[in-house]
């Protein structure tokens, strides 16, 4: 099996080198504009592409660096000099790339152009710091692309976004990584415009054709069972006995081992002549021998076909420290010992058949939960059958595993279980039974009859597997489990709990722990300090009242006037308000400076940096660079600003920085700078984070979902695209089509009914990133986020882009037929 599944991944493999390496012929027709040709990667793509007889643009920052590039190249690449940063200069250019395409369109667009540095712990750096290279790396790049988008699409062309390792991890300070992040989700969000679902639709026609080829290999018979040998240990109950009558209906020749002459008898009586059976004690090897010289009389030269060691016992089961090694002996004798000597007595004829051997193993034997030899017994089982699988696989032998789960067998009698329990107890010192307890004895009596309780009778599941291991014409699967832990995948005739249970007690008892750890609160809040940003309204003001009323000292943050009346008015004398712009460095080095007047030299606990925008959210295609500019300058670097401004502070507390992110911070599904800011985010806080563990200064982000604040005030966003709309040029509603605005006004106002009112799940995050002793690292608040965005973020690129077309294509026809 593992042959043909390592086929098919090697020809999926196969088939994608070959997908990805066809080349487009005609290329000597086809532009491509790059940035940041001076030197590196820009200058040897240029000169690479002009080799292949591509029509090269090349935009240099400086004027030696055109010259340079000329002299290496042919006289097609023509060159141009671009700053990125320059909004007059990047259109300039794309005039000049406009007339040099004609009708023929841009086929590709290299965004190339960047700087990395300054790159420093960011308790080092400035706001200017920050803008220098966001203003480069992200601002310039959704520039240069907004400008060349039209002629993009009329070619039906390519864009290269030039990211970097940091923008999946950030683990630097300064602005590189959060430019990078800003790349990604800029991309993540261009691409998803226009889907291309073709390599999915092939990929997903492979894994079903796998499926559908493994479910036809593993149910091949072989023929001419009558004539194959098997010999079958434990047979005198329990699924040893039921398999010998079940292979003897099949009309194979069975050779039954059983422990006493009673079980011989009774199982004869239940069978036909064929079945064969004789007296065996798996513990005597004399024993043991004999019966291999009488197995082997029997088959004669045809060799022995199927082993099945099915003998077993589990009692003593009891605490560890209760046992002997005696006891531990027992039962290894019997399990693991006995079914060794077995096995290696009958190999030679197993050889000579190519024949199979199932060694019956347990679900203990992958998880050991009770005291005792039978745990142990059974990973020795799991050990030998691993390596005797191995070593035979050159003999055409198959070695095959059964794990079952807890069926009612003589080795689960409850009486039985009882009586040894108690033999065990009151031989033990009165030393032992103090260190454990009196009453240790009716819990671990009361435990057992629970479990003894619950076991399944139905040992076909059990039992059933053995002839497909046995008959099976193809390879088997290494191991097959059922009963309690495989019952619900295998089988769904009827569900028991014995494993499951244990599973569920040590979850629950995770959960437990994960409960109490993280419901810890700190003590003496009323001394600690909290400044919050962006209190007029939402999220901000919820969370200054709230805290409040727990006693801490807010110093809340307001946009305008108003909001600073309003909240003194609904809050107690303790919290104090300013008023702050985000954006005005001025205004924030005032604010960090009345800070520091408030709190004194006991620092400041805790900044709550929940200051921010959404709009405009629309399609890339129909916004401009300012667009972008206006939400990058509130919610990525007015929060850097703040928490630069404010970070001594906090480090001489030892406080608390809380940043609202959002769900879109994971995954980029709209357009606009919102997901773009929130990227980085999540670049700067996991950065900040790491860079500020040593100081004993905790990073948190919240990352909500849609809640109705006024940044998702339906009418501000009706207002705002119907505006953004009304300013495209004609050439721009055409390419996206005349219902494009209907389908996504329709969209947006579909989504904002959808938003959760429930504003305490996000302040409550914020409250316990605050106040709790051991915070977590990320906040997830609302049911869209839990089951959407994170699911999701966590999928490879090209499955989420496939996913989310058949949404928004579905979504459009579904609001196409609504009624205006």
């Amino acid at each position: 099996m593992w042959f043909w599944l390592l086929a098919f991944v090697g020809f999926y493999f196969l088939f994608r080198w070959y997908w990805y390496r066809q080349i487009l012929q005609n290329l000597t027709d086809k532009y491509v504009f790059i940035t940041g040709c001076d030197s590196g990667f820009g200058n040897l793509l240029a000169r690479q592409l002009d080799e292949q007889g591509l029509r090269v643009l090349a935009a240099c920052l400086t004027q030696r660096g055109t010259e340079q590039l000329k002299e290496a190249t042919s006289q097609r690449l023509q060159t141009i000099i671009l700053d990125v940063t320059d909004s007059e200069n990047v259109a300039a250019a794309a005039s000049w790339v406009k007339q040099q395409v004609g009708d023929r369109g841009l086929w590709g667009l290299v965004n190339n152009a960047g700087i990395g540095s300054p790159v420093a712990p960011n308790g080092w750096l400035t706001k200017n710091d920050f803008c220098k290279i966001l203003n480069v790396n992200l601002v310039g790049m959704i520039d240069v692309t907004l400008s060349l988008l039209p002629l993009i699409r009329k070619s039906k062309g390519r864009i290269v976004n030039v990211s970097s390792i940091v923008g999946r991890i950030s683990m630097t300070g300064g602005g590189y990584s959060i430019s990078k992040y800003g790349v990604e989700a800029f991309s993540d969000s261009l691409s998803r415009e226009r889907q291309n679902t073709t390599m999915w639709f092939w990929l997903l026609a492979f894994v079903g054709f796998y499926f559908l080829f493994r479910w036809y290999w593993y149910r091949q018979i072989l023929q001419n069972l009558t004539d194959k040998y098997v010999f079958i240990t434990g047979c005198d109950s329990g699924f040893g006995n039921l398999l010998a009558r079940q292979l003897d209906e099949q009309g194979l020749r069975v050779l039954a081992a059983c422990l006493t002459q009673r079980g011989t008898e009774q199982l004869k009586e239940a069978t036909s002549q064929r079945l064969q059976t004789i007296i065996l004690d798996v513990t005597n090897s004399e024993n043991v021998a004999a019966v291999a010289s009488w197995v082997k009389q029997q088959v004669g030269d045809r060799g022995l076909w199927g082993l099945v060691n099915n003998a077993g016992i589990a009692s003593p089961i009891a605490p560890n420290g209760w046992l002997t090694k005696n006891d531990f002996c027992k039962v290894l004798n019997v399990n693991l010992v006995g079914m060794i000597d077995v096995t290696l007595s009958l190999l030679p004829l197993i050889r000579k058949a190519k024949g199979r051997i199932v060694n019956v193993s347990s679900a203990a034997g992958r998880l050991s939960l009770t005291g005792g030899g039978y745990n142990i017994s059974k990973y020795g089982v799991e050990a030998f059958s691993d390596s005797l699988r191995r070593e035979l696989c050159s003999f055409g032998v198959k070695v095959c595993i059964i794990e079952p789960g807890a069926f009612k067998t003589h080795i689960t009698d409850p009486k039985d279980f009882q009586e040894t329990i108690q033999q065990i107890w009151s031989c033990l010192p009165e030393e032992t039974k103090e260190s454990y307890g009196k009453g240790s004895l009716d819990i671990y009596f009361k435990a057992m009859h629970i479990m003894v309780d619950i076991i399944s009778s139905k040992l076909s599941l059990e039992q059933r597997s053995f002839p497909a291991e046995l008959s099976c014409e193809t390879e088997n699967q290494p191991r097959r489990g059922w009963g309690y832990t495989w019952e619900a995948a295998s089988s769904r005739e009827r569900q028991n709990t014995t494993m499951w249970f244990w599973l569920l007690v040590i979850m629950g008892f995770y959960f437990l722990f994960r409960w109490y750890w993280y419901r810890q609160i700190l003590q003496n809040l009323t001394d600690k300090y909290v400044f919050i940003t962006g209190c007029d309204s939402g999220f901000g003001n919820l969370l200054a009242r709230q805290l409040d009323e727990q006693g801490l000292r807010v110093l809340a943050a307001c946009l305008t006037q108003r909001g600073t009346e309003q909240l003194k008015e609904a809050t107690s004398q303790r919290l104090q308000t300013v008023i702050l712009d985000v954006t005005d460095s001025e205004n924030v080095a005032a604010a960090a400076s009345w800070v520091k007047q408030q709190v004194g030299d006991r620092g400041l606990w805790g900044l709550v940096n929940n200051a921010g925008i959404s709009s405009p959210i629309a399609p890339n295609g129909w916004l401009t660079k300012n667009d972008f500019c206006k939400v990058l300058n509130v919610n990525l670097v007015g929060m850097i600003d703040v928490t630069l401004s404010l970070l001594p502070l906090i480090r001489k507390a030892k406080g608390r920085i809380v940043n609202v992110s959002s769900g879109a911070g994971r995954l980029s599904l709209t357009g606009g700078g919102y997901s773009i800011s929130k990227y980085g985010v999540e670049a700067f806080s996991d950065s900040l984070r790491r860079e500020l563990c040593s100081f004993g200064v905790k990073v948190c982000i919240i990352e909500p979902g849609a809640f109705k604040t006024h940044i998702t005030d339906p009418k501000y966003f009706q207002e705002t695209i119907k505006q953004i709309w009304s300013h495209l040029p004609e050439e721009t509603k055409e390419s996206y089509g005349k219902s494009s605005y209907d389908i996504y006004f329709k969209n947006m106002h579909s989504s904002v009914d959808v938003v959760s009112s429930k504003l305490s799940l996000v302040t409550d995050c914020m409250e316990h990133a605050l106040t709790a002793v051991h915070p977590h690292t990320r906040y997830s608040a609302g049911w869209d986020v839990k089951l959407i965005y994170l699911p999701l973020s966590y999928l490879p690129t090209s499955l989420v882009d496939f996913l989310w077309s058949l949404v928004t294509v579905s979504l459009a026809k579904m609001l196409l037929k609504q009624d205006p």
